[in-house]
């Protein structure tokens, strides 16, 4: 009997230990990475920002051109660096 009852408190123990390491585990996950970054976009010569959406690893920045040309700019936000770039034609101003 104090061998079955030693043996049921173990495995309640065990079972509190990793309950314990799942919820910590979750948490380092959830929290994510963190770091501050800063970066700089030059725009095209006498384009003008107007609209941005954001995902997991880029930026996507909606500009207008003089003449009403629409471009999108696909840009690393850690980087600045333009990854592609999508002509709009026939936007309307």
């Amino acid at each position: 009997m104090a061998a079955l009852k030693a043996l049921v408190i173990g495995m309640g123990i065990l079972i509190i230990v990793g309950v314990v390491v799942l919820f910590a585990t979750l948490a380092s996950r959830m929290a994510g990475n963190k770091q501050a970054w800063e970066s700089r976009v030059s725009l095209p010569e006498g384009f003008g920002l107007v609209g941005v959406a954001g995902t997991q690893d880029r930026v996507i920045l909606h500009t207008r051109g003089p003449k009403g040309e629409a471009l999108l700019l696909a840009v690393d936000p850690t980087t600045g660096k333009t990854l592609g770039r999508i002509a709009i034609e026939g936007a309307a101003p």
